[in-house]
């Protein structure tokens, strides 16, 4: 339904209100998200701990082009908010459509991909049994990732977040189900698939996500109030389009890169490295909802601001952000620096003795602790990187993805724990001052970058 006062939310603009109502439904979104990625590596885990590594090495390759092309399909939430700020809702529609082409078109190289390239991205010779099939699982699966991303788009740059929330949270409902069904198989009836099936269960609960949102996408009222009949491929507004998500796409490729060629050198140092690595991790995804939500959110309503050409809210915004983040951290803190020793407890298996020990043990206390460092730093750089996103000014962004993550993470990683025999430790030492280089830079960026100046998204596209 259209608002006519275009307001997203009935709280004053810009106010932790409106920020929260316009998140918290992204907030659960990411957190049903992030708990389904959480569940598969703990039932991995269960399993076998070899099994999970190997999912989460198979799973950060995958990841890169994953995220490259959910980068370009997710840009039609800043040009959906935008139109939205600007009143032009009967053009809503045709990004989204634009980016539905996009997500079709990756079929071909995610085919390719899984047809061709496991075996030379996925060579260490310890998870290729587990991870081989994963990864080649998780390809087929692949053009439903962006096309949720882009369909998501459309409810969520009209602040429209509540069904987005719903549909993902039941998506991952099925993803468990399916995950106990087929990781472990059915006696008599199905074989055990162990890695492989959680790859089957995140795909076939991804496409179900993506053709449900597609269904709402094109109900009588969509189409009618926002063009969401408007399906024809417009190469002006697609290349637009390409052109502001291209560089969104390259930093995704960029990070996830660095994530993974960290975990391929852990797993080539030891087991116990790639174990704690995976561990870490798995509580940066289980802990990491409240953070992209927020961004999303922010995004969302920057998005809206600029598009009305309101840009003086966009800093009060963000300190209505910061005062949302910071008692999150509050209680993030009591789990990750009190109680550190009853997260570890959660990755034991019944051959836990053949790898576990009580300095490992330690280690993996500290790595937590140490991420609660590194999530309140990357928390604030996201609200940034959310402005900035929704402003267009996604070079910034693709700069700062691409160079941060291998110069003060992965290239260090290298060189102390590879060369220097260093402790597993260090690698998350690393990711925290990463993260406040992060911060420091988006900020200056944002507070040097002159607001107003450049033009709309909306009108360059009209």
């Amino acid at each position: 339904m259209i608002n006519p006062s275009g307001q997203l939310t009935q709280y004053p603009e810009g106010s932790v209100q409106e920020l929260w109502t316009i998140s918290y439904p992204l907030i659960l979104s990411f957190f049903s998200i992030n708990i389904m990625i959480f569940i598969d590596r703990l039932i991995l885990a269960k399993y076998d701990t070899q099994t999970m590594n190997a999912a989460v090495v198979a799973g950060m390759v995958f990841s890169i082009f994953q995220y490259g092309a959910i980068g370009i399909a997710s840009i039609s939430e800043v040009f959906v908010g935008q139109y939205n700020g600007a009143k032009k809702y009967n053009r809503i529609g045709e990004p989204v459509w634009q980016m539905i082409w996009f997500s079709l078109m990756t079929a071909f190289v995610f085919i390719l991909l899984a047809l061709f390239a496991a075996p030379y991205l996925i060579s260490n010779p310890a998870y290729i049994t587990e991870g081989v099939p994963f990864f080649k699982t998780l390809m087929w699966f692949g053009p439903a990732f962006p096309l949720a991303a882009a369909l998501g788009s459309f409810f969520v740059g009209q602040g429209r977040v509540k069904l987005v929330m719903v549909t993902i949270i039941l998506s991952n409902i099925l993803n468990v189900l399916l995950d106990f069904l087929l990781i472990y198989g059915v006696k008599n009836i199905l074989s055990p698939l162990g890695a492989t099936g959680a790859a089957y269960a995140t795909g076939i609960a991804q496409t179900v996500q993506a053709f449900a949102l597609l269904w709402v996408f094109l109900q009588p009222k969509n189409r009618e109030d926002f063009g969401t009949h408007q399906w024809r491929f417009k190469p002006t507004l697609f290349l637009k389009m390409l052109k502001t998500g291209l560089p969104t796409s390259l930093s995704g490729i960029t990070d996830a890169l660095a994530w993974g060629v960290l975990a391929q050198l852990l797993a080539s140092v030891s087991e116990g490295h790639i174990t704690i690595f995976s561990i870490g991790d798995s509580f940066f995804w289980l802990f990491g909802f409240g953070f992209w939500g927020l961004q999303k959110g922010i995004t969302t309503l920057a998005a809206n601001y600029i598009g009305a050409n309101r840009e003086e809210l966009l800093s009060q915004a963000i300190w209505s952000g910061i005062k949302i983040i910071l008692p999150i951290m509050l209680l993030l803190a009591i789990p990750m620096f009190i109680f550190p020793e009853k997260l570890t407890t959660l990755f034991l298996n019944q051959d836990a003795s053949l790898l576990w020990n009580d300095e490992m043990k330690g280690h993996v206390e500290i790595v937590i602790r140490w991420l609660w460092v590194y999530f309140l730093f990357d928390a604030i750089a996201w609200l940034f990187c959310g402005v900035l996103t929704a402003s267009g000014d996604t070079r910034f962004v693709m700069l700062m993805s691409s160079l941060t993550p291998w110069a003060f993470s992965v290239i260090p990683a290298y060189i102390l724990v590879v060369h220097f025999d260093g402790s597993p430790i260090v690698s998350w030492v690393l990711f925290a001052i990463y993260g406040l280089l992060n911060v420091a830079s988006y900020f200056l960026r944002y507070k040097t970058r002159p607001w107003g100046a450049a033009q709309p998204l909306h009108t360059l596209t009209s």
